[in-house]
């Protein structure tokens, strides 16, 4: 028998310890409800769990949000409700004024009510609300696009995109380039159908070499690389042009493509739209001759007013159908769609654009009795005078140049805006001037003959006689990467400007309808110009005569189709919503069973292992009591 060391107790002790252990983890976990209390308790499960949490947190507020999205719906369905109820009215009185037993007077009073009528359509656009987030907006959607629900933009036929991510200058000016190289396999394509893409953009190129040659003054000894394949599908993104750089500190890689939708031009259907092609590329090649040369007023918070980027490249294509006036158009009239240039920078923008270079004109003394002509070199001096800016290391101030080329009779684009804004009557004469050089004709400033010119003749002759090797295309590389010398710092990227509008319009609302950032936990809710001007497409409800009563019931009746058609956009996003939230709600469902086998405890069999080590503590405080009762046996023998 050993007295020094009682093995036996000191097993008993260890054993109790180990249970009395057991037993505190098994209170612990009752206690919490949780089985997984510390990361010791299950290292992977905990992980797990963690990891389920967060998606389950960011699900529930995913959910959250998309029934904001519902609410927003329901804020601009209920508003266009009242717009619906309102035009129907306007109906009403359309056709009574359209009666041949109306007088004057009956007529005068049926259009005060119209009138009143217009100013609600007005104030409802401007005044809904939801989180103080306005539900319609000037510059946002016109309900003439052609839009559908789903994750990508669909654009109006015959509107173009171009999305951008390029680069500011230092203030030195773009440097030459210095070598070239060709990535990407070559595109599958029909020969006759790349070499007329490739010869109308040359020949866009050269014609705009010689309208706007101070757009040439900086590098411009690119290729572009074509791509021609499907975007989107049929009556989508027609044709895109992109470009995309990197740099380090020796140079600047930029990248250039022309994308061209298979669905929508192609060797079977595009030698009955040369001339819509052709005038595509002529705009979207305005917009690369101005990226590449105007590089800082063209990306970032302090550029170009959209007006001006649009107006710029719908001079090179013509009007394209956007504006809705005549030489014979009334002053008020004219200053109704002069009020538009923020809503509709391709038309309005247009004649924005138009009527600034005639200013120039007037300034610079111009007096070619060509209206094009002279609109052309005054917006030549203003793109040069920007220019010449960049290459003497200054960096570009628009406002600067509009101040010098007009000799101060605007100061700044802002005052020229303001003042085209407002009607102008200088303005308003401008473009009076403007209509009627232009006549039916596409209005394209790189017709040298006139504006009066059709889109045919401009952008479908015989056989292109001009072409240029400056930003020339390569058919058979899908892009393009030119290097360039150090110098360019990293600027912001640019969607959508082209003559269209982008699946990132900074005038929708993304919701977040997932716990990543992801573009499949993402839905677009667009938002739309529901101004009277825009459902009613800028035209007038008059009922000042029998006739134009008769005329404005199908001004009416085109704009109860296009709020029916807003609210229908509305109606199957607010459906996909509640779809979303049910699904969502459904994850967050069983994934919060999932981790609840994972992290909570099993009461019942917790209780069967805290009954159990309760009886082992009770047994092993008796054991203790006998192992230490042994040394008594060698007191014993001592007292034997």
């Amino acid at each position: 028998m050993v007295l020094t060391h009682n093995m036996t107790a000191m097993n008993a002790q260890r054993q109790y310890k180990v249970i009395t252990n057991d037993r505190v983890k098994n209170s612990e976990k009752l206690s919490s409800g949780y089985k997984i209390n510390r990361a010791a308790d299950d290292a992977a499960g905990l992980t797990i769990s963690e990891k389920m949490r967060s998606q389950i947190r960011g699900l529930t507020q995913a959910s959250d949000n998309a029934q904001d999205g519902v609410s927003f719906i329901q804020i601009a369905d209920g508003a266009l409700t009242e717009v619906h109820t309102m035009l129907d009215r306007m109906v009403e009185l359309t056709v009574k004024a359209s009666n041949g037993t109306n007088t004057t007077a009956d007529r005068d009073a049926i259009q005060k009510e119209i009138t009143q009528l217009t100013n609600e359509i007005n104030r409802v656009h401007q005044s809904s609300e939801f989180n103080t987030i306005p539900t319609f907006c000037d510059n946002a959607h016109s309900p003439e696009e052609n839009f559908n629900v789903g994750p990508s933009a669909k654009l109006k036929i015959n509107d173009y995109n171009i999305e951008l991510e390029y680069v500011g200058n230092d203030g030195t000016g773009l440097p030459a380039a210095v070598t070239a190289t060709q990535d990407g396999a070559a595109t599958s394509y029909d020969l006759d159908f790349a070499n007329y893409i490739v010869a109308a953009a040359q020949n866009a190129v050269s014609r705009l070499a010689d309208t706007y040659p101070g757009l040439f003054n900086a590098s411009s000894n690119v290729k572009i690389g074509l791509n021609i394949a499907n975007i989107d599908g049929s009556s989508g993104t027609l044709a895109s042009a992109a470009l995309s750089m990197s740099w380090n500190s020796v140079s600047s890689q930029m990248e250039y493509k022309l994308n061209i939708d298979s669905s929508d031009y192609n060797a079977s259907n595009y030698t009955s739209k040369k001339e819509d092609l052709a005038a595509t590329i002529a705009h979207e090649m305005t917009h690369v001759l101005m990226y590449d040369t105007l590089t800082s007023k063209m990306i970032g918070n302090d550029k170009f007013p959209k007006w001006f980027v649009e107006g710029a490249a719908q001079t090179a294509s013509g009007d394209g159908g956007w504006v809705h006036l005549n030489g014979s158009s009334s002053d008020a009239s004219i200053k109704s769609f002069m009020s538009q240039i923020g809503s509709n920078p391709y038309g309005a923008g247009y004649l924005a654009t138009m009527s600034l270079g005639a200013e120039i004109a007037k300034a610079q003394g111009y007096s070619n009795t060509d209206t094009g002509k002279n609109i052309r070199d005054g917006l030549n001096k203003l793109f040069d005078e920007m220019t010449k800016q960049s290459l003497a290391g200054n960096p570009i101030d628009p406002d600067a140049a509009i101040n010098t080329v007009t000799n101060g009779a605007y100061k700044t684009f802002a005052e020229f805006q303001n003042k085209f804004k407002s009607g102008n009557q200088t303005l308003v004469n401008d473009i009076k001037n403007i209509l009627t050089a232009t006549g039916s004709g596409a209005g394209s400033l790189l017709d040298g003959s006139s504006l009066s010119d059709s889109q045919a003749t401009v952008f479908n002759p015989a056989s292109f006689s001009t072409s240029s090797s400056l930003y020339a295309v390569d058919k058979d590389h899908k892009s393009v990467t030119t290097a360039f010398g150090a110098g360019l710092i990293p600027g912001a990227k640019m969607a959508g400007m082209g003559s269209g509008r982008p699946y990132d319009n900074g005038d929708d609302l993304i919701l977040q309808v997932g716990a990543a950032n992801s573009p499949y936990q993402q839905i677009l809710l667009k938002r739309f110009n529901m101004s009277a001007d825009s459902i009613f497409n800028y035209e007038e409800v008059d009922c000042s005569t029998q006739e134009k009563a008769q005329d404005s019931m199908q001004v009416v009746n085109d704009a109860i189709a296009r709020v029916s058609k807003v609210r229908s956009y509305y109606g199957a996003v607010q459906n996909r919503l509640e779809h979303t939230i049910a699904n969502l709600d459904n994850i967050v469902e069983n994934t919060t069973a999932a981790e609840s086998q994972i992290r909570d405890t099993d009461m019942a069999s917790e209780m069967v292992k805290l009954s159990k080590n309760n009886i082992l503590t009770q047994v092993g405080e008796s054991m203790i009591a006998q192992a230490n009762s042994q040394p008594q046996g060698v007191l014993s023998l001592l007292q034997g």
